[in-house]
Formats: structure tokens, C-alpha cells, sequence
């Protein structure tokens, strides 16, 4: 919308579902609306996140999977990291889309809602099971994991110095040293 005149400015309908409550479930209900260089907004949902002009709204590039719950993080200038919610990891062009490599935790560690931090050449992300994992960003390599702790984990870590910090659904915050 025109923030001056309230004027549409442009839409765009992340599902072809054609009843309320499926496009509710198959829109982007729980995502991070994500500003992306080169003019691009992305916006994700349970079967694709989405690379839009931001000035009119047309797709650029679509990504399938359920990235909706999981944050994406730029790495770098030209490069996005992408988790879906059943932990496949994806480096992709920020131009394209195009995927520059594809990593899996095991599929018991979905990733709800915790987003990746990035410390130098790695990704750390936390899986609900509370698995800590850490993806080499060069290649995509699944490197250390380490189990946190019993209770769910939907929180994203943060980075002090080299400690990594992450809340649990019980309570606890632990810190591991990098």
C-alpha cells in the first residue's frame, strides 16, 4: 500500500487453495517477511518461499519447501541460507534461487520457528528435539551436533563472544562454547 494515499500498491497470492481455511493453513501464517537485496522481499509458506519485486510484486524465484517457520539468514551478499521445517538445509542464490548445495539433519529434528546464527564458515541451528547442529557453509557439510537437553527448543540461539546461547520450552538456557 501507498503509505500516503492507502492505495494498493500490489498483491500476490502465495496458494491456488480456493477455500478460507486451506489458504489460511497454506499461506504465510507464521513466517518472517524477510527484505532481501536487489530489491526483493521474501516471503515463505508450508510449500514454498517466495523472492518478490518488491516495487511490483512479481515473483522472481520460488524455492520449494516448508520454509515458513524457520527465518532465513543472508550470508554474505549473494547468498541465503534456507531451513525448512523438517531440517533440510539449502545455500541458494539470492539472484535465482538456484541451490549451491543441500544438507539434511536426520528427519526426527524438525526446525520450528528457531532460525540459524551464523559464525564465520558455520551455521548453528537448533532443532526441537534441542539438537544443536553445525552446517559448514562452504559445502553444507553437517559437522558438530550436540543434544542440548531433553525439552522442546523453538527459540533461535544468539551469539556472545564464543558462547552460544538457546532456550529451551522448559525453562533452561544453556550455553555452549564454541
Amino acid at each position: 500500500f501507498d503509505a500516503r494515499t492507502g492505495e494498493q500498491a500490489w498483491t500476490f497470492s502465495t496458494t491456488t487453495r480456493t477455500t478460507a481455511y486451506i489458504r489460511l493453513i497454506y499461506g504465510p501464517w507464521d513466517d518472517v517477511v524477510e527484505l532481501l537485496p536487489g530489491g526483493q522481499v521474501l516471503v515463505s509458506t508450508v510449500t514454498n518461499a517466495f523472492a518478490l519485486d518488491r516495487a511490483t510484486g512479481t515473483q522472481r524465484w520460488a524455492v520449494a519447501g516448508s520454509h515458513v517457520y524457520a527465518p532465513a539468514r543472508l550470508v554474505g551478499d549473494d547468498t541465503l541460507l534456507l531451513f525448512d521445517e523438517w531440517g533440510k538445509a539449502q545455500l541458494v542464490d539470492v539472484a535465482t534461487g538456484a541451490a549451491r548445495w543441500q544438507a539434511q539433519l536426520d528427519n526426527r529434528n524438525r526446525v520450528l520457528n528457531a532460525g540459524p546464527v551464523v559464525v564465520g564458515d558455520t551455521a548453528w541451528v537448533v532443532s526441537t528435539t534441542g539438537l544443536l547442529a553445525g552446517v559448514d557453509l562452504a559445502g553444507g557439510t553437517i559437522g558438530r551436533r550436540r543434544q542440548l537437553g531433553p525439552a522442546n527448543t523453538f527459540s533461535t540461539p544468539v551469539v556472545v563472544g564464543n558462547l552460544l546461547i538457546v532456550g529451551d520450552q522448559a525453562g533452561t538456557l544453556t550455553a555452549v562454547a564454541l
